[in-house]
C-alpha cells in the first residue's frame, strides 16, 4: 500500500505537486509548518525561504516560519526579508497566488532595497528572489519568499505560477486559528525571528501587566497552548460570540491586531497558571 503524502520524506519530495499537497495537509492539521516550507523550497531549488505576515501600510513584518539549507554551517543569516519591497503596486491590491520577482525587467529593484538586503543578497550569492502572495486579512499581507542561487527560465516560472496558485488556495481555506497553533509548536529559534515584537516576559505572570480578567487569563493560556477560538468555545461552554468579544478585549490590552500577534507575545512569557489559582 502506498504511503500517504504526509509520510513522504521532507528531504526529497518527488514533485512540486506533492510538495503543495504536503503544504495543504499541514494547513489542515496533518504536518509541521517548517517542514512544509522546507519541502516547497527544495522542490523549487531555493536556498532559503521565509513566511511573512506584513502590514500593508507600514511595511512592518513578522516572520512566521523560515528555512535555510545553510543555517547549520553558519551562513550569513537573513535578517531583513525583501517582502513588500518586491511588490510594485499597492500591497492591498496584490492578488493572492500572484508572483513577484526581484529581477523583473519592468522594475528598478536596486533602488527599492535597503543596504542590509543588498549585502545579504551579495553575501549569499542570491541570483533571484521570488515572492508568492498568499492572501490578505485585516490590513496584513501574507507572503512566502524564496531565495534562489540561479535565475529562473520560462519553464521554471510556469511551474512556480501553478504552485503559487495551489498554495495560496490552500492558505486561504485553512481552518481558523491554524497558524497560531502551528506557531505554538514551532521551534523557539523560529518563533524568535520576529523582528518587530519586543518580548513581554511577564505577560501572563502574577503581575498581570495587561490587566486581564480571570477569564481573559484563562483564554490566553489556551491560546498559548494552541487552541483556536472554536476550541475555546468547547472548553468554556459559552457562545462563540462571547469568546470573540473576550479576544477583542485581549488584543486591545496586549497591543496586537490578531491571534498570531498575541501568540508571539504569549510564547515569550512565563505561565499564567499561578495567576489563576
Amino acid at each position: 500500500m502506498p504511503r500517504p503524502l504526509s509520510a513522504t520524506p521532507v528531504s526529497a519530495p518527488a514533485t512540486l505537486t506533492e510538495a503543495a499537497i504536503l503544504w495543504t495537509e499541514c494547513l489542515h492539521g496533518a504536518g509541521d509548518l517548517r517542514a512544509a516550507i522546507t519541502s516547497l523550497s527544495r522542490c523549487a531549488r531555493a536556498e532559503s525561504a521565509v513566511l511573512i505576515r506584513a502590514n500593508a501600510e507600514t511595511g512592518k513584518h513578522r516572520i512566521l516560519s523560515s528555512y535555510d539549507c545553510k543555517a547549520a554551517v553558519g551562513a550569513f543569516p537573513l535578517t531583513q526579508p525583501l517582502g513588500l519591497d518586491l511588490i510594485t503596486i499597492p500591497a492591498h491590491r496584490a492578488r493572492a497566488g500572484s508572483l513577484w520577482f526581484l529581477h523583473d525587467p519592468s522594475r528598478a529593484e536596486a533602488d527599492r532595497l535597503e543596504p542590509e538586503q543588498q549585502r545579504w543578497l551579495a553575501q549569499r550569492a542570491i541570483a533571484d528572489v521570488v515572492l508568492v502572495v498568499l492572501g490578505q486579512n485585516a490590513g496584513s499581507v501574507d507572503l512566502l519568499e524564496f531565495h534562489l542561487t540561479r535565475r529562473l527560465d520560462r519553464r521554471d516560472q510556469d511551474q512556480l505560477e501553478g504552485l503559487a496558485q495551489a498554495i495560496a488556495f490552500a492558505w486561504n481555506r485553512r481552518p481558523a486559528g491554524r497558524i497560531a497553533r502551528l506557531m505554538t509548536n514551532a521551534p523557539a529559534v523560529t518563533r524568535r525571528l520576529d523582528m518587530d515584537q519586543a518580548p513581554v516576559s511577564t505577560a501572563l505572570s502574577s503581575a498581570n501587566p495587561w490587566h486581564l480578567t480571570a477569564t481573559e487569563l484563562r483564554i490566553c493560556n489556551l491560546i498559548r497552548d494552541g487552541l483556536a477560538a472554536t476550541d475555546i468555545v468547547s472548553a468554556f461552554g459559552i457562545a462563540e460570540s462571547t469568546v470573540r468579544s473576550h479576544l477583542r478585549n485581549i488584543y486591545a490590552k496586549a497591543g496586537v491586531t490578531g491571534q498570531v500577534g498575541l501568540v508571539h507575545k504569549l510564547l515569550d512569557g512565563p505561565s499564567a497558571k499561578a495567576a489563576m489559582h
